[in-house]
C-alpha cells in the first residue's frame, strides 16, 4: 500500500508490531496511532496526550505472568481436558492484553479463577493446586490492571 510504512517505531513486542505493521490494518492516509486510538511507547507524539497511554513494561509483565500461569496449569493439571479449558481462558486473556483490551482481559482472567474455584469445589483439582493457580492469578490480574 503506497505511503504506509511497515516499520512501527517504539513497538517492541513482536505480536503487536506484526499486527500494527500489517498494511491491511492501516487505512490509507492515516497513521497507526490514529487508527488504533492508542499511543505506543516512546514513539508517541506529545499531541496524543489525551489518548490512552501504556507502558511496555506493564504489558510485558502481564504477558510474562500469563505465560508462567499457563506453564503452571500445564505442569499441575493432569487431565488434558481441564488443562485445555484453563489454557483457552489464558490464551483469550493473552490476546486481549496484546490488543490492549484491558476490561475483557480482566473478565477473562476472572473466568479462569472462577473455573479454578469450581474445579476445586468439585474435587477435580486439589486444593493445593487451586491455591497455587489462584495466587498466580492474583499476580497476573494486578499486572493487567497496571496497564494504562
Amino acid at each position: 500500500m503506497p505511503g504506509v510504512s511497515s516499520n512501527v517505531v517504539g513497538v517492541t513486542h513482536p505480536a503487536i508490531a506484526a499486527k500494527v505493521a500489517n498494511p491491511l490494518c492501516v487505512v490509507a492516509g492515516q497513521g497507526v496511532n490514529q487508527i488504533l486510538g492508542v499511543a505506543i511507547g516512546a514513539a508517541t507524539p506529545s499531541s496524543a496526550s489525551s489518548r490512552v497511554r501504556f507502558s511496555d513494561e506493564d504489558q510485558h509483565a502481564a504477558l510474562n505472568g500469563l505465560a508462567e500461569l499457563r506453564s503452571t496449569v500445564d505442569e499441575l493439571v493432569p487431565d488434558p481436558k481441564i488443562a485445555h479449558s484453563l489454557d483457552a481462558k489464558l490464551d483469550a486473556t493473552t490476546n486481549s492484553v496484546l490488543a490492549l483490551r484491558i476490561t475483557p482481559a480482566l473478565n477473562q482472567i476472572n473466568a479462569f479463577a472462577n473455573e479454578v474455584n469450581a474445579l476445586k469445589n468439585s474435587g477435580r483439582i486439589s486444593p493445593a493446586t487451586a491455591t497455587i493457580m489462584k495466587t498466580k492469578h492474583g499476580t497476573v490480574k494486578n499486572s493487567i490492571s497496571n496497564i494504562h
